[in-house]
């Protein structure tokens, strides 16, 4: 059986379960997902090493609790967080980067280990956006092993306020958007990050329009944003079963 540990950064009990079901509804029966939270100060980060102790691969997840930029003044609790739990997981990405261990960055943790490798992420205004947006691949992304089989376009469901603004030290870009210029980065052989959520479907962002105001243009609506994205929950199925072969 194939064992991944998600890093989460999410206050609500009920946004991390729904979280981890997301990643479990998107692979097979045979992969068991075990939570750690970046708001666990008792926990040891500085020994990377014992966190991924048999584990075969790590997600770093979202968060719609913590922005490293966001708009807001430096001494706003949601940013001072975001760069405590930063440090927090530095030794983690650090380990990660240099043994290549198999990861997947969603949305924050894309942005995470975007700054832990020098890429700026601040709140741009033009890519900021939430809904279905289309992703094309680049020559990079045409011949990766996630990303080969997909069409040169397909979709992806986004929500997000910052963005990673300078290519981080050593990324290689997979897939960029009209509005989001490094959607999906690769890292080594095995590790990927992506600002946009594989592991959600349109109706999941339906059901959290409570916070569509954080991120689209005043007067969009959700629904009008909003379509089927089918090939991005393959790579996350396509992932961990690269990380199990």
């Amino acid at each position: 059986m194939c064992r991944i540990l998600i890093i989460q950064s999410r206050r609500a009990p009920e946004r991390c379960s729904f979280e981890r079901c997301a990643y479990q509804r998107a692979v097979d029966a045979d992969v068991l997902f075990d939570v750690e939270s970046t708001l666990n100060a008792d926990r040891d980060w500085n020994a990377p090493e014992r966190i991924l102790d048999g584990y075969d691969a790590v997600i770093i997840g979202g968060s719609s609790d913590f922005f490293l930029h966001g708009g807001m003044a430096e001494d706003d609790a949601e940013r001072a967080g975001a760069i405590e739990v930063l440090n927090r997981v530095r030794p983690l990405i650090e380990h990660i980067i240099s043994s290549d261990f198999p990861t997947l960055g969603i949305c924050f943790g894309h942005q995470l280990i975007a700054e832990v490798r020098g890429g700026n992420v601040t709140h741009d205004h033009i890519q900021k956006k939430m809904g279905t947006y289309d992703l094309r691949k680049t020559e990079e992304g045409r011949t990766d092993p996630l990303f080969g089989i997909f069409p040169d376009t397909f979709s992806g469901q986004y929500a997000h306020r910052d963005s990673v603004t300078t290519l981080p030290d050593g990324a290689i870009v997979l897939a960029c958007g009209e509005n989001c210029r490094f959607s999906a980065l690769r890292y080594g052989t095995n590790i990927y990050t992506f600002q946009f959520h594989p592991e959600l479907r349109s109706q999941d962002l339906l059901c959290a329009r409570e916070t569509a105001e954080m991120y689209l243009a005043r007067g969009v609506s959700i629904e009008s944003v909003l379509r089927e994205s089918p090939e991005a929950p393959q790579l996350i199925a396509r992932f961990v079963n690269r990380v199990t072969r």
